[in-house]
């Protein structure tokens, strides 16, 4: 791997850099960009540059594109110099390796003429806005990343940008800047730990200072260390070549480690862990001693991290280390880390001039002028491109079929195709060409039921003689995005909700149905409609409310031409009553009460019962009501007292919103007055309906009288009654003719709810 040291030379403007294990092997960076160029043999072999201008005018339109390679690499030639260079320096037998960095990422980005690569050309913002130069670039972002790390660039010109290029041909350098930014991977020294010992000069002081037999504490072993290091017979050093922050700290930790390895190599070399004496009362300390000295000694034996501690006693150890050639101990703790470095080589592009001085090419050679008006180019081209939503409208690809002469072709189209283009010799009538192309396609669709819609629709035939052309599947169908949503919906009630849906179209045999499942966590849905037609927009829906009694609700089958499908309550209208208890809990236990709402003309008969006791909320009796003029709750309730008396209080009728539960309450009853169906074919202009109620054992008597005028009028009689075998009431009626007659009835007594009068 490339090492970054110092042992990394600069020759004639090269940077190389050794490998960190194989001495012959070196690396350098790259130079600036500058123009890739190939030995041409017909040439003599002469350097010829990867550049080439192609200016075109025509009716289509003026300007260029502008064709370049560049590169970053060094010529073998010089290359071959600077192997030489650090053979000698290095003092090599042979000549080394020499090869470029190895990039492991990297881009490159053009500037030219004001644009740089990336950037999208301003719009025009007004009739003259003058010339453009680059209209377009088109290049790779990345690099090759290896051995040249060539880029080819291709730039679309304006007629203005052709002469600025043409012009500065001959200049000294091309208004063309190229700016590579590279990664690459290097080794580099991380830290360096390094002792020295003169071992005479410690071994001389160690016997002066301690002598065997006695013992030391680490504090003494340290201190004398220290000292020794600062008289240089021991020389300890470390060196950090990073930075000590918290990107580091790994590194830093593992220096310190090292340092505290050295160290105890000192102390190991020169004394043992040992024991103080025993001292008379204090043999507990003596054995907590010993457990202490056991660790530190098997710490020792593990090398790095063994920690010292103050209580510590140590023995000198005298031992003689030699050497033949000199008495000192060496030891070289070191560690290099891998890092990624950048380089950014860039530079403008070398002067054609000087190229072209140097190659005996001719200037066509690179620069290629194009009529575009060259019976050449007069070829029948059409463009093909469709803007289908090919995921939401489920087509799998559309074949077009076009036909030139006799030449027929097709292009099938499809989500990762979108256009095409088609491309014939031209056949010249009268020496204009003919433009003319027969044209069709065929719409192929995916994942489709063939019981409910076509697999495939074909367009009738027709001509044009465009450039370009947009084919539409819509054209031959439609899709209706119908919302299937559930507004302010009561989910309690009902958990689910299925919507089916419907389209029929015999006259296309289309005949489309689909189950769509609401609930609470998926409130609403999407049902697209396929249509062939466009004037057959109406569709059929059944909504199913499935109850969280068991009481499902069937809307049937309903046409409708609207482009939405509101799930809305099916019973809007609800009846709801509060019963309140206002009773004296001293002396009542408890209170029921049975409630019931029936209306028999929709099937609905709704039951609830409430028991109150003390410390009891008020509770709600609450209905769906269909007939907005069934309001009528009947209601039955019992007191139980603390003495073990029970009342009951007849059944009763009440059109409030509110009943109030006392125990001094009385039954009550409410007798709906219709007049007669027929009033108006009886000629009827008024009837007086006359009711009366009286029960003169318990103190009741109620009387009331009710005038219509058609027959849609209802009156409503109510009395408060006692006893459920006394709740009949007496009632008749007065009816005044159109003509002047007027006619009475008999009183007639009745316990019926509804009063239905009828014409004498």
């Amino acid at each position: 791997m490339l090492l970054l040291d110092s042992k990394q030379r600069e020759f004639d403007g090269i940077t190389v850099f050794p490998d960190h294990a194989d001495p012959m092997q070196y690396y350098y960076l790259p130079l600036m960009p500058h123009l890739t160029t190939v030995q041409d043999p017909a040439a003599g072999n002469a350097a010829v540059p990867q550049f080439s201008l192609i200016r075109f005018r025509g009716r289509a339109g003026t300007g260029g594109f502008l064709n370049f390679d560049v590169n970053i690499g060094i010529g073998s030639d010089r290359l071959d110099e600077i192997r030489r260079q650090i053979q000698n320096e290095e003092r090599l037998r042979d000549l080394p390796r020499l090869a470029p960095v190895t990039t492991i990422s990297g881009t490159v980005k053009l500037l030219m003429l004001g644009q740089q690569s990336g950037n999208t050309p301003a719009a025009e913002t007004g009739a003259e806005s003058g010339p453009k130069f680059v209209l377009k670039m088109d290049h790779s972002a990345t690099p090759s990343l290896y051995g040249n790390n060539q880029a080819a660039f291709s730039v679309r010109l304006d007629a203005a940008g052709v002469t600025v290029i043409e012009k500065s041909l001959e200049g000294e350098i091309l208004p063309i800047a190229v700016v590579y930014s590279l990664n690459y991977l290097g080794l580099r020294p991380a830290y360096s730990v390094r002792l020295n010992i003169d071992w005479n000069r410690v071994q001389k002081h160690m016997d002066e200072t301690y002598s065997g037999g006695f013992l030391f504490s680490s504090v003494d072993i340290s201190n004398t260390v220290d000292e020794l290091v600062e008289n240089r017979a021991i020389v300890l050093e470390a060196d950090t070549f990073v930075t000590e922050d918290d990107e580091n700290k790994s590194i830093t930790d593992r220096r310190d480690a090292a340092l505290n390895q050295v160290r105890s190599m000192i102390t190991e070399a020169f004394f043992q862990p040992t024991l103080p004496p025993i001292e008379p009362g204090k043999e507990e300390e003596w054995s907590k001693a010993l457990r202490i000295a056991a660790g530190v000694a098997g710490a020792i034996a593990g090398g790095p991290g063994a920690a010292m501690a103050s209580t510590t006693f140590f023995s000198y150890s005298k031992a003689t280390y030699e050497r033949t050639d000199r008495k000192v101990l060496n030891v070289n703790f070191s560690e290099r880390v891998t890092i990624q470095r950048s380089i950014h080589p860039q530079g403008h592009l070398a002067g054609m001039f000087k190229l072209l001085r140097d190659t005996p090419l001719p200037r066509s050679r690179f620069i290629t002028d194009v009529d575009l008006d060259d019976p050449w180019f007069e070829k029948r081209r059409l463009n093909v491109v469709s803007r289908a939503d090919y995921d939401m409208d489920a087509i799998s690809s559309i074949n077009v079929q076009a036909g030139y002469g006799n030449e027929p072709k097709n292009i099938l189209l499809g989500k990762s195709q979108p256009a095409g283009t088609f491309e014939w010799m031209s056949l010249l009538d009268n020496g204009i060409m003919r433009r003319r192309v027969q044209l069709r396609y065929e719409v192929n669709f995916s994942g489709v039921d063939t019981t409910e819609r076509p697999r495939k629709l074909i367009s009738a035939p027709f001509e044009t003689e465009v450039e370009n052309i947009e084919i539409d599947p819509r054209e031959l169908y439609s899709v209706s995005s119908i919302p299937i949503v559930a507004i302010n919906f009561p989910w309690d009630a009902y958990p689910m909700v299925e919507a089916h849906v419907r389209y029929q179209d015999s006259d296309n045999n289309l005949d489309e149905s689909e189950i769509f499942q609401l609930s609470k966590d998926r409130q609403d849905a999407t049902w697209r409609m396929f249509i062939l037609n466009p004037d057959k927009r109406d569709f059929s829906y059944r909504l199913i409310y499935r109850a969280a009694d068991n009481r499902d609700v069937d809307t049937g089958w309903k046409g409708t031409d609207e482009e939405q499908i509101a799930i809305r309550d099916p019973f809007p209208r609800k009846r709801i009553l509060d019963v309140v208890a206002n009773v004296d809990w001293k002396e009542i236990d408890q209170v029921f009460v049975d409630l019931r709402y029936e209306d028999k003309e929709n099937d609905i008969l709704e039951e609830n019962s409430f028991n109150f006791s003390m410390g009891g909320t008020p509770q709600k009796f609450v209905v769906d009501m269909q007939d907005p003029e069934k309001k009528q709750v009947l209601f039955k309730v019992t007191f139980l007292f603390k003495d073990g008396r029970m009342t009951e209080i007849p059944e009763s009728v009440t059109l409030e919103r509110r009943i109030i539960l006392r125990p001094d309450m009385k039954g009550h009853r409410i007798v709906e007055v219709r007049p007669p169906t027929d009033f108006i074919a009886r000629q009827l202009k008024r009837v007086t309906a006359e009711i009366r109620y009286e029960d003169f054992t318990a103190g009741f008597s109620f009387a009331d009288s009710f005038v219509f005028e058609d027959a849609s009028a209802r009156g409503y009689f109510e009395f408060d009654y006692a006893d459920e075998a006394r709740d009949r009431y007496e009632a008749r009626a007065i009816y005044l003719f159109q003509s002047g007659l007027e006619q009475s009835s008999e009183w007639t007594a009745s316990d019926a709810s509804v009063l239905q009068l009828k014409t004498p």
